[in-house]
């Protein structure tokens, strides 16, 4: 069971949140909250963030969009901690709003640092930033109803086999 000790956020993090830094606060530490990210966004980022699990750090880009589809590029530091069994013990993330061109440089350097780039989605930051509100309304099953949108997860499936290829050679991703 996950549970969450201390959580501390500033007054932009909320507001892409919708929400006032007390309020925010308050709802964060106990899961209250919807994912500031599509459908497939967040299907993404639970994908790469668990090939990652067994990293004790890493930055990694992505984007955040509001309730009514703000999109803003990140990057985020986790930080993780494990006991001397190599259990998970503890979990610390910073997160940062970064430029377009950050954005761009990062995946052009390692496309594996960002959790769209390596699951499949090369946009480049200004791409994803002017798509964000389309991409809000986007669902999984609206996608797979389409042949593109099974086509886009087709890719994601494909990128998932490599990372998982990767994490079982154990090769680094970031």
């Amino acid at each position: 069971m996950q549970s969450r000790r201390r959580v501390l956020t500033n007054k932009s993090m909320a507001e892409l949140f919708g929400l006032h830094s007390e309020e925010a606060l308050a709802r964060f530490a106990v899961h209250d909250f919807a994912l500031p990210v599509s459908e497939a966004d967040g299907m993404r980022h639970f994908i790469y963030d668990l090939m990652s699990t067994q990293r004790d750090m890493q930055h990694f880009y992505y984007r955040m969009t509001s309730a009514d589809g703000r999109g803003c590029l990140v990057r985020r530091t986790s930080l993780r901690l494990f006991d001397s069994a190599g259990r998970l013990v503890t979990v610390k993330n910073t997160t940062q709003a970064v430029s377009p061109n950050e954005y761009d440089e990062a995946v052009r350097r390692n496309p594996m640092v960002s959790t769209l780039a390596a699951t499949g989605d090369l946009r480049t930051g200004r791409q994803l930033l002017a798509d964000a509100a389309k991409d809000h309304l986007v669902t999984i099953a609206s996608m797979a109803a389409s042949k593109d949108g099974r086509a886009e997860l087709d890719a994601m499936a494909k990128a998932t086999e490599a990372l998982a290829h990767m994490v079982l050679n154990r090769r680094d991703m970031c």
